[in-house]
């Protein structure tokens, strides 16, 4: 099955309230599985309009709602680099998540 899906907006969505930018080390645990991606898809009926006030206030509230959630899940804003040993650590820098807003012309 072919549709096409119109990407209608893409955001880097911060913590509400920035820490200071830290390194975390990664445990044994982490370094034993390969890196993930951890990805969040939700699915809503289409609007009637492509600028929907109902629409456009529940995907504001989303990414309100994420930006407050990364206040305590801040390692999910960070990024995985490389340090001096050549060793993973986590880089708390609230780096953002991607936020997208996107439109399918199919029935789900």
């Amino acid at each position: 099955m072919d549709f096409l899906v119109t990407i209608n907006q893409k955001k880097v969505v911060a913590a509400a309230t920035p820490s200071q930018e830290h390194l975390l080390p990664l445990s044994n645990f982490d370094l034993l599985f390969p890196p993930i991606d951890v990805n969040v898809f939700f699915c809503y009926e289409r609007p009637h309009k492509p600028n929907d006030l109902a629409f456009t206030s529940m995907t504001r509230i989303l990414k309100n709602s994420l930006s407050q959630a990364l206040v305590s899940f801040y390692a999910l804003a960070s990024e995985v680099v490389m340090s001096s040993a050549s060793e993973p650590e986590l880089l708390c820098n609230n780096r953002g998540v991607d936020f997208m807003e996107a439109y399918a012309d199919v029935e789900l």
